[in-house]
Order: structure tokens, then sequence, then C-alpha cells
């Protein structure tokens, strides 16, 4: 068995800068130290192996605080069912921004390719498997890049650009052959990388 012994001591440093930001009193910093700590303990059981699929209930509580941050609610926290058409999650506008970001990565490196749009972007959907993908169409994606294209800012917008920058240091570090089917796998593989990677910054690090 690894020594796991320094990721312990960084988990509990971790823990404790949470608890000390949550015994200010002061409710915002007390739902970010929240939030940081289930990540903390997320990437600790990652790190020992945890497939990721087990790891995911665990992440639900933090989408559910930034959608509070966001002033909206996520459903599984509400007391009862939301009448009208529900709102978009921060959850489901980062994946958009992602589908959107793998979208507009294939048409980039297929753009002198002389078939239709949509016939590539089917193509690109059939790359995108696994279980963070499901299953994802041509439609999906299409739908995906128009979601960010009428969004003059926003999450989706934000996520989109944030892989695009993602994507490209991944092309230059692995190649532009290789980047695509290692980037499928990253987030198939890494739920709470992409929590830290897309939400980014906290008051505590």
């Amino acid at each position: 068995m690894p020594d796991r012994s320094e990721d312990l001591q960084e988990l509990h440093g971790a823990l404790k800068r949470c608890s000390e930001l949550y015994l200010s009193g002061d409710l915002t910093n007390m739902r970010w130290a929240v939030t940081n700590s289930l990540v903390a303990v997320t990437q600790y059981l990652q790190k020992s192996d945890f497939p990721p699929d087990v790891l995911l209930p665990i992440l639900r509580p933090v989408f559910a605080l930034v959608e509070r941050e966001n002033n909206a609610l996520d459903q599984m926290f509400a007391q009862r069912p939301r009448k009208g058409a529900p709102t978009q999650t921060s959850e489901t506008q980062m994946r958009n921004g992602i589908l959107a970001g793998f979208a507009n990565a294939w048409l980039r490196a297929h753009k002198d390719d002389d078939r239709k749009q949509d016939i590539k972007l089917a193509e690109a959907a059939r790359h995108l498997r696994g279980p963070w993908f499901g299953s994802i169409t041509r439609a999906k994606l299409k739908t995906a890049r128009e979601i960010v294209s009428r969004e003059p800012e926003g999450l989706s917008r934000e996520t989109a650009e944030w892989f695009e920058k993602f994507f490209d240091e991944a092309s230059a570090m692995f190649g532009p052959k290789r980047v695509f089917p290692l980037m499928v796998r990253y987030f198939n593989e890494h739920p709470a990388g992409k929590a830290m990677g897309i939400l980014k910054t906290t008051p505590i690090t």
C-alpha cells in the first residue's frame, strides 16, 4: 500500500483552514468553508483511487452551494417542487460550456474537411463517450454551441472560454493528435479536478 501520510496531512491542513473560516460566523464564508471541505475530501479520496462515480454524490452539495451564490436553488435540496420551467443549474451551464468547447475544438481540428458541419459534429459526438458524457448526439453538441454563442456573458460562455484555454495548453503539451481523447478521458476520470478547474477561485486555497 502506498504511503498516504502526505496526502492526509494536506487534507488535515485544508480542513483546518475551512474550520477557521466556518467559525468566523459570516454566512458566505461558512458556505465556502463547507464547499472547500467537501472538495478537499473528494480530492483526497480521488488520490486514494476511489472510482469517480462513487465521488459524484459528495460533489453534489458543492454544486448546490454554488447555485445558492448564483441566487438559484438546486431542486434536490428544495422543500417542494417549483412551478414553471426550471432554471438552468450551474452544473448544466458548465456542462454546456464544456460540450461546446469539445465541439469547437473538433471543428477547428477538421476545418480543412469539406464535409458539412452537422456531419463533423456527429463524428465528434461518437468520440465523446464515458460516464461523464453519457449519451451525446450531434443535436446536443449543436445546442450547446448555440447556447454559448447566444450568451454575451455568463457561466456557459466562461466555461467554454476556460475549456478552450485548457485544451490549447494540453495540445501544446501532448500534441494536437493526442489531445482530444486525453481530454475525454480527463473529464470521465477526474470529477474533483473538474469542479476545481471550472469553479476555480474560492476564498481559501
